[in-house]
């Protein structure tokens, strides 16, 4: 708990919690404060609101404005012994004061708002009102207030300011030292109580937060299968759901960037093989030329010629293959889709490869009907699938075997089979037949070799179509290669 470092969000937030609990420890002093001495004069008040009335019932004998000094004093007396905090005034009808038990030096205002005296004098219920003060007209007082009668008729008001200067500097100076108790003794320990619930609060809710710093310092350390245990549900249950799928996401990227890289170097090892072959026969041969041009006869020389440009037509289809196939991983190739005879299409490619399959000894068929419908897709792109398809059939296929091209429509596509009587593929291969850089020998049994850039064209060609390239053997052994496309419905 306390190995992090100041600046950890436990530190922060629990510096944050303390300054709030100061914060409002002074807002309740003050409130407290307010409070008490507001409770303090209500309660005064309530007490006291008596008082002008027993005075007025003392002087309700005598007229206000003919009131014998010596009788004012003796009922001044007799009040402020029993109630010493308290200050007498004889008010008209008007609020003007007429007499007072205070020295005429003391007093700064004549004037009374008679406004909160009849509030009260009209209410029986308990109240809480101030008034002016003659001796301090700036601070509101409470008061007790009662009318004076004569005759039945209102003559004047009794109106007792019930917190005198006395009283209230001794109650002040009370009620500080009391908030001040309160301040030094109870509030610390309150504080105290509260910022340790606090703080375990607050360790218990960013235990959730050091689960996701520790899961990605792990993560950053190069644990990729770090992922973070959030049992609780909120904001940070769906953070460890984002990371922990990130994480997932990143490790599957990582894993495929590393497969990439393995691929990268067997296709360097493949292709320096493939290349290295040809370019030594090429070279081989081409020194043979000039180094016995006149001991070889003219039948031995074109022998060798031929056999140059042989392994040179090798070396340029590997070429064009690895340059068509970094363009297709570039995504610089765009399928130009429309419709296109795919029966025309078909018997090109079977008039082009009877020739080639002659050579072998290869019989070409097809099964291909003359009616079939057009389909869509790139007519360029389709033709070079299936010259790679026909170019990986008459390799694999030996001496005397067939090759039959086959196309046929179904509810709504075009099915095209390219099937041969080779060797077939062992069944554990079939599953990596179209895996790039595998060598012909691992996938097709036994044949030429090469690193099998062909098969990886096609199926990135029929991707660009939204379709896929399969394989299975054929009941002759051999393999069959089958896709399909769309076919093209005129709209009416």
């Amino acid at each position: 708990m306390f190995k992090s470092l100041p600046n950890s969000l436990f530190w922060k937030i629990s510096a944050l919690l303390l300054g709030i609990l100061l914060i409002l420890s002074f807002i309740f002093i003050l409130i407290l404060g307010k409070t008490a001495f507001q409770f303090s004069e209500e309660a005064d008040q309530h007490l006291n609101k008596e008082v002008a009335t027993h005075i007025a019932a003392e002087i309700s004998a005598f007229p206000i404005d003919s009131i014998d000094q010596n009788q004012l004093e003796h009922i001044f007396h007799s009040a402020m012994i029993l109630h010493p905090a308290i200050e007498i005034y004889f008010l008209d009808t008007a609020g003007q004061v007429l007499n007072y038990s205070a020295p005429d030096s003391l007093i700064k205002k004549k004037q009374i708002d008679l406004i909160p005296v009849k509030e009260i004098l009209n209410s029986n219920d308990t109240y809480y009102k101030k008034s002016t003060d003659p001796r301090h007209p700036d601070q509101a007082k409470i008061f007790s207030a009662a009318p004076i009668n004569k005759n039945g008729k209102l003559s004047g008001y009794v109106y007792v300011v019930l917190t005198g200067q006395k009283y209230a500097e001794a109650r002040n100076e009370i009620l500080d030292r009391y908030i001040f108790n309160i301040a030094s003794n109870t509030l610390p320990i309150l504080i105290i109580i509260a910022l340790a619930i606090g703080l375990l609060a607050i360790y218990a809710l960013t235990n959730s937060h050091r689960k996701v710093i520790s899961a990605v310092k792990r993560f950053q350390n190069g644990d990729f299968n770090g992922r973070i245990d959030i049992k609780s549900n909120g904001e940070m249950k769906d953070l460890a759901q984002t990371f922990n799928e990130m994480a997932a996401e990143i490790q599957k990227n990582i894993k495929a960037i590393q497969s990439m890289e393995q691929s990268r170097r067997e296709l360097v090892a493949n292709v320096s093989h493939d290349l290295k072959t040809p370019i030594a026969t090429i070279k081989g041969f081409a020194e043979t030329l000039v180094l016995k041009k006149h001991e070889l006869n003219s039948e031995q020389q074109q022998k060798y010629i031929h056999t140059i440009l042989k392994n040179t037509s090798q070396l340029k289809t590997l070429v064009d293959q690895l340059f068509q196939l970094s363009k297709l991983e570039a995504n610089e190739v765009e399928a130009i889709i429309e419709p296109f005879s795919m029966s025309e299409l078909l018997q090109d490619n079977l008039l082009k490869y009877k020739m080639i399959s002659k050579e072998k000894d290869i019989v070409m068929q097809s099964k291909v009907p003359t009616d079939l419908p057009m389909a869509i897709g790139d007519v360029g792109l389709i033709d070079r699938a299936l010259q790679n398809l026909l170019d990986n059939a008459i390799k694999f296929t030996p001496e005397g075997g067939r090759i039959h091209l086959e196309a046929f429509s179904t509810k709504d596509k075009i099915m095209v089979k390219v099937a041969d009587t080779g060797h077939g593929i062992p069944q554990d291969k079939l599953n990596v037949i179209f895996e790039r850089y595998k060598k012909g020998t691992e996938t097709s049994g036994e044949g030429s070799g090469g690193i099998g850039l062909g098969l990886d064209i096609v199926k990135k060609i029929l991707e660009l179509h939204q379709s896929k390239i399969a394989v299975t053997n054929g009941p002759e052994k051999g393999a069959v290669f089958s896709f399909e496309l769309p076919q093209y419905t005129a709209r009416i």
